[in-house]
């Protein structure tokens, strides 16, 4: 199991890349394939968008997440739920029929209940993530990574006459940065969780 930079715990080694090295070569006609740093951006821009998601979107992966929670529902962070395992409150298990969840990353607790006030009280272990890389998901990541991979850190364009360079908004990174455009985060949104989880 990792600790995520969500909060929440995956039975995974490491988090894959949204798209592989061999996925990019193979969308790109091998052109990149012999940069050393191939793997690494496709790392880095993958981080870049699961932050901005809010959650590690892909691969359906265990979970485990610990929850302070007010009220009847608690919201999983997560947008692709597939199954919930198991419920603890307060160090005891609940049965199934003592809450119920929706696919969005819903939990609730039944019998018109709330769940318990106690910091951290509540455990949920649970499947979530998508099973496969959306195809928009993939062509992002590649177009983020080619913007890296094909152009000097921070530049849009060159010209050799008079010597212009246009930068892009990158640039104000520190270098080896990924920054998402306000395109980008426009396409990410179906993958977003909401505020306030």
């Amino acid at each position: 199991m990792i600790f995520t930079p969500w909060g929440y715990q995956v039975d995974a080694e490491a988090l894959p890349p949204l798209l592989s090295v061999e996925e990019f070569n193979s969308m790109t006609a091998n052109k990149w394939a012999k940069r050393s740093d191939l793997e690494s951006t496709l790392e880095g821009v993958s981080a870049a968008i699961r932050l901005h998601c809010g959650w590690h979107v892909a691969p359906e992966l265990p979970c485990v997440a610990n929850f302070s929670a007010r009220g009847r529902v608690i919201r999983l962070p997560a947008l692709y739920v597939s199954a919930v395992g198991t419920v603890t409150e307060d160090g005891t298990e609940l049965a199934e029929g003592q809450w119920e969840w929706r696919p969005e990353g819903l939990l609730r607790r039944c019998c018109f209940r709330n769940w318990s006030p106690t910091w951290g009280g509540i455990d949920v272990a649970y499947t979530a993530g998508l099973p496969e890389v959306p195809h928009d998901l993939k062509q992002l990541v590649a177009h983020r990574v080619l913007h890296t991979v094909a152009l000097p850190f921070g530049v849009r364009s060159e010209t050799t006459g008079d010597q212009s360079i246009t930068y892009t908004e990158d640039a104000s990174l520190a270098s080896g940065g990924v920054n998402l455009s306000v395109r980008d985060k426009l396409a990410l949104e179906p993958y977003v969780l909401p505020p306030g989880v």
